[in-house]
């Protein structure tokens, strides 16, 4: 999957789980990707009940908690990160391959 259009992101939002990594205490899927802006990391976050939030991480700042997204926010922010989700989604591509 590359993210190239909006019906992509409803796909990724979609299939969440299929390729995010999972955390059993917090029971969501997560993906961390490069946050450009800000020289750090984005982690981005869907709990079972469909939840879905954004945090941010950095050398110089920590958002203080999760940001919670409404399905259209989640999609603009996938939307305009999209760059540095795709090459995870490469990268991630390239392991399970070999």
């Amino acid at each position: 999957m590359t993210i190239k259009t909006k019906r992509d992101i409803e796909e990724l939002l979609s299939s969440f789980c299929d390729f995010a990594q999972y955390d059993e205490k917090g029971a969501k899927h997560y993906l961390v990707f490069a946050d450009k802006e800000r020289s750090g990391d984005w982690t981005l976050m869907v709990y079972r009940d469909g939840l879905i939030t954004a945090h941010g991480r950095g050398i110089d700042y920590c958002d203080e908690g999760e940001r919670v997204l409404k399905r259209e926010e989640a999609g603009k922010f996938v939307w305009k990160n999209r760059k540095a989700i795709n090459a995870v989604i490469r990268e991630k591509r390239k392991v399970t391959t070999s």
